[in-house]
C-alpha cells in the first residue's frame, strides 16, 4: 500500500466507527423499548386467568402500539406444530395476507420441521425478534407474501 491509500483508510476509520456506535446505540434503544413495552403488557395480564381476556389484552395492546406485532401460538400435544390462536395484525393486513396465501389464519398449523424460527423457540427455548415478513417468507418461501406485511 502506498502512503496515500493508508491516509485515506485512516480518514474513513473514524466515520465508520461512529456509524457502528450509532447503529449499536439504536439497536440497544430499540431493545429497551420492546422490553419496556412487553413489561407493560405483562403487567396488564398479571392475574388474568381467562384465556380469552389474555388473548384480547395481547391483541389490543400490540395492535395499538403500531410498532410491534404479536401472535399467540399454541403447541400441539404431540409437539410437532403450532396453531395460531390470535394476532395483533390489523384486520386489513390479516385479510390481505390470508388472500395472498389462500389460507385462513384460524386453525392454520405451522409445521415445526418447516420453520427454523419457531423451532428455535420451541426446541431450544430461544427468544427471537423477527419481522412478520421473515416468518411468512420462511413458511411460504414466496415473495408475494412479503408485500402486505412490509415493514412489520
Amino acid at each position: 500500500m502506498n502512503a496515500q491509500m493508508i491516509r485515506e483508510l485512516e480518514q474513513t476509520r473514524k466515520p465508520v466507527a461512529e456509524l457502528e456506535y450509532k447503529q449499536i446505540e439504536e439497536a440497544l434503544h430499540n431493545l429497551i423499548d420492546i422490553i419496556q413495552f412487553t413489561e407493560q403488557v405483562s403487567t396488564k395480564m398479571h392475574g388474568l386467568v381467562n384465556e380469552a381476556k389474555i388473548y384480547r389484552t395481547v391483541k389490543e395492546d400490540f395492535g395499538l402500539s403500531k410498532q410491534y406485532t404479536a401472535s399467540i401460538l399454541l403447541l400441539a400435544n404431540d409437539g410437532s406444530s403450532l396453531r395460531i390462536v390470535e394476532t395483533s395484525l390489523s384486520p386489513e393486513k390479516l385479510k390481505a395476507g390470508e388472500k395472498a396465501a389462500g389460507l385462513r389464519m384460524k386453525g392454520y398449523k405451522i409445521d415445526l420441521k418447516k420453520s427454523s424460527i419457531y423451532r428455535q423457540v420451541v426446541r431450544e427455548g430461544k427468544t427471537v425478534q423477527v419481522n412478520v415478513s421473515d416468518i411468512i417468507g420462511e413458511l411460504f418461501a414466496l415473495p408475494v407474501f412479503i408485500s402486505p406485511f412490509q415493514g412489520i
